[in-house]
């Protein structure tokens, strides 16, 4: 057998992979923690759903959303929303409680008023 005439497989041009988008990466962190601190105290999530949308819509860049954006940008929307609601309801339940609040605080001062403190 001649090796003369043996050509290798030609193997497709690939396309080069496309640099990882860091502020798609922020967006998706920013909403994961977002959608975490919803669960611990609602307020925190805010900043951090506020963060996530910003990133997400600033690394759109005049093309589409990559996937990473695009599930920040819901991660961060979904947060707020809940974190809103959550701060609207305490706000609510605790103007709501205004008068056993102020009388078990005055219970309280009366009692130890009592014994010198």
């Amino acid at each position: 057998m001649n090796d003369s005439y043996y050509t290798p497989p030609q193997v497709p041009p690939q396309e080069p992979k496309k640099p990882a988008n860091v502020v798609e990466i922020v967006a998706l962190v920013l909403g994961i923690l977002a959608l975490v601190t919803t669960c611990c105290c609602g307020f925190a999530s805010i900043p951090f759903g506020i963060g996530a949308i910003v990133c997400a819509v600033v690394s759109r860049q005049g093309g589409k959303m990559g996937g990473m954006a695009i599930t920040g940008l819901i991660l961060g929307i979904v947060s707020m929303v809940f974190g809103l609601l959550g701060v609207i309801l305490s706000v609510v339940l605790y103007a709501g409680n205004m008068d056993g609040i102020l009388g078990e605080l005055e219970y309280y001062l009366n009692d130890y008023s009592y014994y010198g403190y």
